[in-house]
This record gives structure tokens, sequence and C-alpha cells, in this order.
């Protein structure tokens, strides 16, 4: 996925949520203990390891595409769904949504995009303040090294490093949200962090003028945040 140019990672965004949607393609618990005892009893399987990896994938998709869709307003959710379950065109759900096709495209975009760049263990600038979307890319990558590391083998360890430093760095971030979130202090830093992380939609000046702080005051305490908990862990990433 790091290698596949903008356009393909778009089309395997919109494979991902529309496959969500679909719901098809599961298999049941029976099948999946069914593989498991196969694949403990046969460790040097390729084809065994090849179908484990497609439920993983399968996993992982959907634990990116239920966060996306969790953090989306109500209005988001209606046209998700009515786009790629309902299979209906702009046209219709602009009448029912009473939102211009334009504005809907805009949305289209802006959830590929999102979901694109989660499928790239990446966050867009925004979600970087997502509890939920942080969460769901640790899931996501623990479950990766996991699978990794039982197949140590074949395993390339510099992409296992890169996972685990990935993962390592968005568990300082997750652990820095929660700190700031269930703090009992009511200090400037802490009230303006915590806004922050419960309105990820407000625009900066609207988050000042919510909290009732200057817009410096404000840039301030988030750069300071992404400073000791988010950038921290860059340079291993």
């Amino acid at each position: 996925m790091r290698k596949a140019t903008p356009k393909v990672r778009l089309y395997l965004a919109q494979q991902v949520l529309e496959q969500y949607y679909k719901g098809t393609d599961e298999p049941s618990e029976a099948q999946k203990a069914w593989m498991n005892k196969l694949y403990g009893n046969n460790p040097d399987s390729r084809g065994i390891r090849k179908l484990r990896m497609r439920l993983l994938d399968r996993e992982c998709s959907e634990i990116i595409v239920s966060a996306v869709i969790a953090d989306a307003t109500q209005e988001e959710k209606i046209f998700l769904r009515d786009k790629y379950k309902l299979r209906r065109n702009f046209t219709a759900i602009s009448c029912r949504l009473h939102v211009h096709v334009n504005g809907l495209q805009r949305w289209r975009d802006r959830f590929l995009n999102e979901i694109a760049q989660m499928l790239n263990y990446e966050l867009p600038e925004r979600d970087v303040w997502s509890y939920r979307k942080v969460g769901a890319l640790i899931k996501v990558l623990e479950r990766n090294i996991e699978f990794l590391e039982q197949n140590d083998e074949e395993t390339d360890k510099d992409s296992l490093k890169r996972l685990c430093a990935l993962r390592d760095r968005y568990r300082i971030l997750h652990a820095g949200m929660e700190k700031y979130l269930f703090s009992e202090s009511d200090s400037t830093r802490i009230r303006v962090v915590r806004e922050r992380l419960l309105h990820v939609d407000l625009g900066s000046a609207e988050l000042a003028d919510f909290v009732g702080f200057s817009h410096t005051t404000v840039d301030l305490c988030l750069a300071d945040f992404l400073k000791k908990y988010y950038y921290l862990g860059a340079g291993g990433a």
C-alpha cells in the first residue's frame, strides 16, 4: 500500500468502503476456528498463510472503516449508507439531505482520503486529534505485527521494525490523549487540548471562541501537546 499511487490508494479505499457495507465474504466463527487449527497443524503452508493474510486485511479494513464512520456526523453517516450500501446516486442523496451535489462529492473525497491514509498507517492532519482513529490504528498495527512475528522466517525485518515504531508512536499519542481527556485539572492547557479532542471538527478560530481563549494561546497549547506526544516519536517512524 505504501508504494501505491494516490489513484490506486483511493480506488482501494473505495473497495474497502463498499465491501464494508456489502458485508459478504466474512467467514463464520466455526470457519475461523477450523482455519486456525489447520494453520497450527501446517505452519509452513503458504496457502494457509495467504488465507490468514486475507482475513487479517479484512479485519483491519473493518476496524479502520468503522472508526471513520463512527466519527462522522449523522448526515454523513446517512450519505455513506445511501451511497455505498443502497447505491443511490448523488442527485437522489442531495434531494434527501438537502446538500448540494458538490458538497456530497467533497464528503466522498474526504472519506476516501481518510480511509486511504489510514490503510497506509497514516492520519490526516485533522485526525491526529481523533482519539477513536488513533486507537483504531494501534489495533491495526498490533494485528499486523502479531502476524509478522508469527511468520518470522518470511518476515521483512525492516518492515516489522517500521510497524513497531509506528505503533509505539501512536501509543504515545493515545496515552497523551487519555491523560488530557481524563485529567481533573482545569488548567488552560488541559482545557484547550481536551476540547480539541472532544471537538475534532472545529476550526482553530471556532475552537478559540468555544474555549474563550485567544487564538495564540490555543495554538501554543495544541502545538505543545503535539510536540510532546506526537512529533516526539516521529524520528523512529
